[in-house]
Order: C-alpha cells, then sequence, then structure tokens
C-alpha cells in the first residue's frame, strides 16, 4: 500500500507542470482564448476614400480582414504573451496607398492598440496660386475632369486628390471676373505647386437694343488687337442681315496687328457661339484666336494662330447673341484682352 502510495504522488508531481504549460500555449506555441496570458492586436485606419477598402493581416498568422472605412479596427483571435507580430497591408485600396505605423510588434504584454494605417491618394498634391481675384468672388477649379475646388481669396491652394498626370481648367468664373490657367497641364513626379491662376475684371461689348449679333472684324498680328462686333437689326422673329451695321461703342481693343479680318453670318443668320484660345507669348491674358458660329452652323474661319488655353461659348437653344465679355487690359488699351464669355438673348 504505500509503494502505490509513493507512485501516485511522483505521477501528480510530473504532471501538474504540464497541464500548466498546455493551459498556457500548448507548450510550444500556437494560440488560445486564455484571458491573462493571450492579446488583441488592432489602431486605426484613416484617409481610406468612401467606397473602397483595404485588407489587413498579420503575417503567420490566417487572420485577415478587410476595412471599409476610416476608425478603430481589431484583429480576430489573440497572440500570445511575450509573442512577436508584423501588421501588414495584404490588399491595397483601388487608387490609394495604405502605410502601416507601429505595425512591427515584440515580446507582447498588453493588448495593442496603436497601430496606424494611413491611405493616401496614389500620386502627388497638385496646387498653385491664385491672384488677382475680387472680394467677395469665388472661381472654380476642375483637375481632370473631376476633382473641382472652389476657391474664395488669393493666395496658395491645393486640390483634394493626388494625381500623376493633372489639366487645372476654370469650371466657372467668377461673376464680372474671368480667370487664365497656366502651368496647369503636365506629368508629376513630384508635389506640384506652380499651377498659376491669374483673375482679371471683365468687360462687356454688345450691339445696340433690337440688335443681334452677326458678324465680327478687326486685327491681329501675334494675337487679336482688335474686336469689333457686326449688329443686325432683331424685330423678335427675323434677323435683317442685310441691314447690319458696326456701332463705335461695340469696338474693343488696340489700333495694332499686321492682318485684318472680317466675317458676317449668312443672310438671315445671327450668332450663336464664339471659339477660339486665350493667351500667347508674352501676352498671357489676351484672346489669342477667335472663330464665330452662325445660326445655321456656318462658321468663320480661324482668324490668327497659337494660343494656350481654349475657349468655347455657345448660346443656349433658341437664343441668339448680342455682344461679347473679354477681359480689361490694363495700361494702355493696346490689344483685346482674353475671350471669357458670350451674351445671349
Amino acid at each position: 500500500m504505500q509503494h502505490i502510495h509513493f507512485n501516485v504522488q511522483m505521477l501528480k508531481t510530473c504532471i501538474a507542470p504540464l497541464v500548466v504549460c498546455m493551459a498556457v500555449w500548448g507548450c510550444g506555441g500556437g494560440n488560445t482564448d486564455y484571458p491573462a496570458l493571450s492579446y488583441t492586436v488592432g489602431g486605426t485606419v484613416s484617409g481610406l476614400k468612401a467606397g473602397t477598402s483595404v485588407r489587413l493581416g498579420i503575417v503567420g498568422y490566417n487572420n485577415d480582414f478587410s476595412k471599409s472605412s476610416d476608425g478603430v479596427f481589431q484583429f480576430d483571435g489573440k497572440l500570445p504573451l511575450h509573442g512577436d507580430a508584423t501588421v501588414n497591408v495584404v490588399q491595397q485600396p483601388a487608387n490609394q496607398t495604405c502605410t502601416v505605423l507601429n505595425g512591427a510588434i515584440s515580446g507582447i504584454k498588453a493588448d495593442i492598440k496603436n497601430v496606424r494605417v494611413e491611405c493616401k491618394d496614389n500620386g502627388f498634391s497638385i496646387g498653385g496660386t491664385v491672384t488677382g481675384l475680387a472680394t467677395g468672388k469665388f472661381v472654380t477649379l476642375r483637375n481632370n475632369a473631376g476633382d473641382n475646388l472652389s476657391l474664395t481669396a488669393n493666395g496658395s491652394f491645393q486640390f483634394p486628390a493626388r494625381a500623376k498626370d493633372y489639366k487645372v481648367e476654370i469650371l466657372t468664373q467668377p461673376e464680372g471676373q474671368g480667370c487664365n490657367v497656366s502651368n496647369g497641364t503636365g506629368t508629376a513626379t513630384a508635389d506640384i505647386s506652380t499651377v498659376d491662376v491669374d483673375c482679371y475684371a471683365s468687360q462687356a461689348v454688345n450691339c445696340p437694343q433690337d440688335h443681334v449679333l452677326v458678324g465680327i472684324s478687326g486685327k491681329y498680328g501675334g494675337i487679336i488687337d482688335k474686336i469689333q462686333l457686326r449688329c443686325a437689326p432683331f424685330d423678335g422673329t427675323t434677323v435683317n442681315t442685310a441691314a447690319a451695321i458696326q456701332p463705335a461703342e461695340s469696338n474693343v481693343g488696340g489700333t495694332g496687328g499686321t492682318a485684318s479680318y472680317d466675317f458676317t453670318c449668312p443672310a438671315g443668320e445671327w450668332a450663336t457661339g464664339v471659339g477660339g484660345s486665350n493667351g500667347k507669348s508674352t501676352y498671357p491674358n489676351s484672346t489669342a484666336t477667335i472663330q464665330l458660329s452662325c445660326s445655321g452652323s456656318t462658321k468663320s474661319d480661324l482668324f490668327n494662330t497659337g494660343g494656350n488655353f481654349p475657349y468655347q461659348y455657345s448660346c443656349a437653344s433658341g437664343k441668339r447673341a448680342n455682344g461679347l465679355v473679354v477681359g480689361e487690359v490694363t495700361g494702355a488699351n493696346i490689344y483685346t484682352g482674353f475671350m471669357q464669355g458670350i451674351s445671349c438673348k
């Protein structure tokens, strides 16, 4: 009997440490939910665009999951006391790159809550400077036909989305002003801050009352130096193109230019649109080329060549043009400011 009691005691002595070892971590690794000796891993995601998701994981563990919004996250399962872990991005969101900070973890002693996943749009920041914008006015810019930005004051600006290729345009001109974009197109290899938006006061050049625009004439050299409107009587239904006049007040620009141009819409037709390009060479705020469109689909020649910034303005269906809106030129009025719009009635 004594011999049996001695063996039982020895067996208990041998088995007890083994039970403790298995309870802690299986004596050789592997996960467990033993609350005092296993810990969670989590943190926060920021910058993730709506409608996208980033897939996160821990190297060596089968616990990947997708996060579809900014905020707090936590992996399923737990890691052992004194364990090591590396949080990584398994799959990047569309058109973004997410970076893991504080993701290399060693000697775990408590729950991990400080992993940071920061997401940014692919590409570079696109921005520049706006000048000449009048107090109380705003101009709306557009990059790559989709990233819009409204500016209400002069100074630096930056589009919300990052990009590699960029094309900055004016989406909405400020009331009573017009703006030109320079350095607005390219492929970025670093952050861009050189896009210039220059705004100027505008002036309307209109036909007399009861007249509509039927043609233009003027002078040009390297740019459009002068625009003179040709206006015809309009009785509410019929345009008398044959009775067109060139009122003195419908003239804008200077006396320069080496060549003349002249165009009148066919009989009974009126102007419905104007197109061309603004800016050229050392005259960035000038009209470089001009072309008038008529109601019967006739177009004038494209008077002059070149220019940096295409423009196209048209009257709504059923409307007739009665004038143009051009930028004022500071100092001596020696040429025509850039084209800003068309007036219709």
